[in-house]
Formats: C-alpha cells, structure tokens, sequence
C-alpha cells in the first residue's frame, strides 16, 4: 500500500477487491489467457477472506461439491479410459476447482463485488461487439496496427462467444429491469 501512495495511487482493500471483480468479468469473455490468469488471483482472494469458514460454506452451499465431483469423476474416467486423450480432458476442466474460491470471492467479498463483475463481463462482451462490428461493417481487417485476421483475436471461439453475448444480453435486460423501477 506504501508503494502505491509513492506513486500517487490511494486505494484501499475493497476498491482492490472491486477492481479484480471488474477485471475478471471483463477478461471472461475476451481473453484466455488472461483468465488463467485473473481467476487463480480471485479464487485465492476469495479464499483469503473465507480461510476460517471453508467447510462451513462448502455445508451451507452444498451446491458448491457439483464442480468438484465432476472434476473428480473427470479424473476416474480419465484412469479407467484407454483413449490416450483422457488426460489432457481431465487438465482441461482444472477450472473446475476454483468454483467454490470464486464463490467465496463474490460471498465474502464487499458488498458491490458482483455489480462490478457484471459491469466488466457487459463492458468486456460490448467491446467484442464493437470491434466485431467495425470488422464485419467496413470489411477493413487492420485496425489501430493490429490485424483482426481470425475471428479468435476478437472473441475466444464463436460458439463460446454466442453463448456469452446471449448471457449479457440477458444480464443486461435484468440490470435494467431493476433499475427501472
């Protein structure tokens, strides 16, 4: 905290947990690697603020043992499979273990940490809207010095896009009901 107020930056605990809500909902739709990267960050924040209490959440929200069950049948199948691809299936889903850490991020976290990962998961997925549309509208594929070439250098794949822009369309239409009233 020392070093950033040196540099001018005066930020707290909860705008950093805010700020890492924003990030990964922003990064989900739009990059890979950064998500291997920002949900590991969350997943061990959410599991500092509920370090006394894991067992108990895990109780309270059983739902939460479905993605590691899964995980773990994942790892059976993958012992008893005779096709050679059955581990690299298994490594695939990894992400799995962090569903109950980023459950305590969001739980655990301050109060508008979720208003904030939707707000980036809206911002990241309009983005990918934007830069799609310039793309698709003006056939220009070369923007700002970057090629836009394959469509996974806007989006991370096309059925996985369709799914998340369907999502924040259906995100955006609750936000507004909500605040509409």
């Amino acid at each position: 905290k020392n070093r950033l107020m040196m540099v001018g930056i005066n930020c707290n605990k909860t705008q950093i947990y805010l700020f890492f809500a924003l990030l990964l909902g922003f990064v989900l739709p739009v990059s890979t690697a950064l998500t291997n990267i920002i949900v590991p960050l969350c997943s061990l924040a959410g599991l500092y603020l509920g370090r006394r209490e894991l067992l108990d959440f895990i109780k309270r929200y059983p739902l939460l043992l479905i993605p590691l069950l899964l995980w773990l049948a994942l790892a059976v199948g993958a012992v008893f499979s005779p096709v050679a691809d059955a581990w690299s299936y298994f490594s695939k889903y990894r992400k799995l273990l962090f569903a109950p850490m980023l459950a305590l991020f969001f739980i655990k976290g301050p109060q508008k940490t979720l208003f904030f990962f939707i707000a980036g998961f809206l911002l990241g997925n309009f983005s990918i809207f934007i830069l799609s549309s310039l793309v698709w509208f003006t056939g220009r594929q070369d923007w700002w010095g970057v090629g836009l070439n394959p469509a996974s250098t806007i989006s991370k794949n096309a059925i996985a896009q369709s799914l998340l822009m369907a999502l924040s369309a259906m995100l955006a239409t609750v936000v507004a009901t909500i605040y509409r009233k």
